[in-house]
């Protein structure tokens, strides 16, 4: 959780492109700019007006927005994993907020040192900043101020608390004083925006830390959180409309442990609508797996296939971004741990970070849910490869299996047709696109009545569910046998084991094994590699 927490926590106090074009030229034009950018997305362009009011501001010698300019670029550079530029300019910050007194700016200073500490395994030393932070924040003057920026950093405590696996207790200790800290907030027409904001963050926020980081889950005490921020969408729209993705499709992952299926699917179809305009691909990513889940256990078989390999395409793209994000923060990281580990970046927060920061954590539980979920299914799969390696994976055992008082075929038929079956599963025909009932009865000299049964009764599943069995184990001992196979795309193994399409062959290879077959492979080549 140490980045995905708070790499974005900043970001809504400065961007805004002002609509004078020309150059300030006063300080108090500079300081207008500055909080002109308040509440605004992140873009280049918007950058660009920071770095001009910065230059300006050294150009005039005015302090104050040059200390500005500097923890807001410091920001800028280490959600683009550029610590070293990030650590030079939040130490300028730093010495500039120092000789002026500027609590707020001191509070930043801190809270950024403890996300280089944390974001380095440093836990004594993260904490240290976080207490700091808290330290120069309830000196801040106006009321709703400080009890924004205590909310904030109360809400980084938590964090850190669970980054490095402190009590549960912990945890939701400090985002429950992080929302008593945002209620104190007046609703006068500067905080009224940031104010219920966060109390629709917090909401959600800690409906998730019941729902996906309590052990065990307690999902009575996580709805109300749920239902409250729902409520806003009506009684506060001007407001919801800022997080209202990141509220549905936590709501709706929720509603899937549940079990409330079609709540989970309207809420992530509505979180589906709304991210088409915002261009969200984390939240998509999580509105897909809601539905696939949902789909699944509704056993809505094309929904659950067209979900589980739109996620599987997303989720492939996001991890190879994820990957070189990655990669250059540590090169970033190294850089910066050969200078010193008490320079890092930041900026203060004034604005409504808590719909970035809500996109964080609820990414972050599903992860943590979901990869600990499909590890588990991972290591069963490898257990049952290697418990079938040396034997066949199916067994004509009859005798295991009561034989129906119903059934009107004779035994000397279902000892023959067993054998038929075995035969059939060892020359492997089952890979061929088209097999059904009919075909295969025909093969085996029965008819498709008696052939049915024998499967129902003996193989445990309906006729589809054992060919798509048997293609599914097939292609299963081909990754775990050979390492060729996992360089091929996920279509052309669909193609390889008779399935008529990736995306059904993805939702049937997840059924089967509790996997994504690109899981999988990836689980396959890590441990080569190790």
């Amino acid at each position: 959780m140490k980045n995905i927490l708070f790499s974005f926590l900043f970001f809504a106090f400065f961007f805004q492109l002002c609509s004078a074009q020309s150059t300030p030229v006063t300080e108090k034009e500079i300081q207008k700019q500055y909080d002109h950018l308040d509440q605004q997305e992140t873009s280049d362009e918007n950058f660009k007006v920071i770095q001009q009011l910065y230059t300006t501001s050294q150009k005039l010698h005015y302090k104050e927005g040059i200390t500005r300019g500097a923890y807001t670029l410091a920001n800028y550079y280490i959600n683009k994993s550029d610590y070293q530029k990030a650590t030079d300019f939040n130490e300028e910050a730093k010495k500039l907020a120092e000789k002026l007194g500027d609590t707020g700016a001191l509070f930043a200073v801190h809270n950024n040192k403890s996300r280089i500490y944390a974001a380095q395994g440093l836990e004594a030393e993260s904490f240290k900043e976080n207490h700091l932070s808290i330290t120069s924040a309830r000196q801040i003057k106006d009321p709703d101020l400080r009890h924004y920026t205590i909310s904030i950093a109360y809400q980084n405590i938590a964090g850190n608390y669970e980054s490095f696996k402190k009590p549960q207790d912990s945890v939701l200790l400090y985002l429950k004083k992080s929302l008593g800290e945002t209620e104190q907030m007046g609703d006068g027409k500067k905080w009224y925006l940031k104010k219920y904001d966060m109390i629709i963050f917090l909401n959600i926020s800690i409906g998730n830390f019941y729902t996906g980081i309590h052990t065990p889950p307690r999902l009575d005490l996580a709805e109300p959180y749920y239902l409250k921020a729902l409520g806003y969408q009506k009684t506060h729209p001007e407001v919801f409309k800022i997080s209202d993705i990141q509220v549905l499709s936590s709501a709706g992952r929720f509603y899937v442990e549940k079990g409330d299926y079609k709540k989970a699917i309207e809420l992530s179809q509505g979180a589906l609508e709304l991210e088409k305009k915002k261009k969200n691909p984390r939240e998509r990513m999580i509105a897909y797996a809601n539905l696939a889940n949902a789909y699944e256990k509704l056993k809505d078989v094309a929904q659950q296939a067209k979900y589980t390999g739109l996620y599987a395409g997303l989720s492939d793209s996001l991890s190879v971004v994820a990957k070189k994000s990655l990669d250059n923060s540590s090169q970033q990281l190294v850089s910066v741990e050969k200078n010193t580990y008490s320079q890092t970046t930041s900026n203060i927060i004034w604005a409504a970070a808590g719909l970035l920061l809500l996109t964080a954590i609820a990414a972050y539980i599903f992860q943590r849910r979901s990869s600990k979920k499909l590890h588990k299914n991972y290591e069963a799969l490898i257990k049952k490869i290697h418990s079938e390696k040396d034997k066949k994976v199916y067994t004509n055992n009859s005798s295991e299996i009561k034989r129906p008082s119903f059934s009107n075929i004779p035994d000397e038929t279902v000892s023959v047709l067993l054998s038929k079956l075995e035969k059939f599963e060892n020359t492997e025909k089952y890979l061929k696109k088209g097999i059904d009932l009919s075909s295969l009865a025909h093969q085996m000299d029965t008819n498709p009545k008696y052939l049915s049964e024998v499967i129902k009764q003996h193989k445990g599943k309906n006729f589809n569910s054992y060919i798509n069995g048997l293609k599914i184990d097939y292609i299963t001992r081909k990754l775990y046998e050979n390492p060729q196979y996992r360089l091929y795309k996920i279509s052309h193994l669909a193609e390889l084991c008779g399935f008529s399409s990736r995306d059904v062959f993805a939702s049937t290879f997840k059924k089967e094994t509790g996997v994504s077959p690109s899981y999988t492979i990836s689980q396959l080549n890590n441990e080569k590699m190790n």
